[in-house]
């Protein structure tokens, strides 16, 4: 009875580790562990892109405090007097750059307007050349 026991509990844990390892990386709460780091781990950028995928999202949201939330949780380890590394500044534009791309083309001027504020706290040339394809586009609303 023991053995049985010991083999449905370990069982369990087995089917929890595949359950875990198919939905992929859990996205932080925060960025604010890999922002300083020159050189990021596979791992590393696969918490950061889910992180991405959580919040980008979100700022095409029609509840206005949800979107300026999103706002925020991107950009708010990018700002302060904490120190952020070229590395981490590159490898997180090419992760938003296809976000802030889509809210820059579509038609919700809010996500887009958030998109441009996102893009312009950047700092780096994918962000700037982003920018300046959406400002010089004499279609656009905004």
């Amino acid at each position: 009875m023991r053995h049985l026991i010991c083999c449905i509990i370990l069982l369990a844990f087995m089917v929890a580790d595949i359950a875990t390892a198919q939905s992929g990386p859990i996205a932080p709460p925060s960025l604010s562990r890999y922002v300083d780091q020159s050189n990021l781990s596979q791992s590393d950028m696969a918490s950061i892109r889910a992180f991405v995928e959580r919040e980008a999202p979100r700022l095409a949201s029609t509840d206005p405090a949800e979107a300026v939330q999103a706002r925020s949780k991107l950009l708010n380890d990018l700002s302060g007097t904490r120190r952020v590394s070229p590395m981490f500044r590159e490898q997180y534009t090419e992760v938003l750059e296809p976000h802030l791309r889509s809210a820059l083309d579509g038609d919700n001027i809010s996500a887009a307007v958030m998109a441009a504020q996102i893009a312009s706290m950047l700092g780096t040339d994918g962000a700037v050349k982003l920018s300046l394809i959406h400002i010089s586009e004499p279609t656009r609303p905004y």
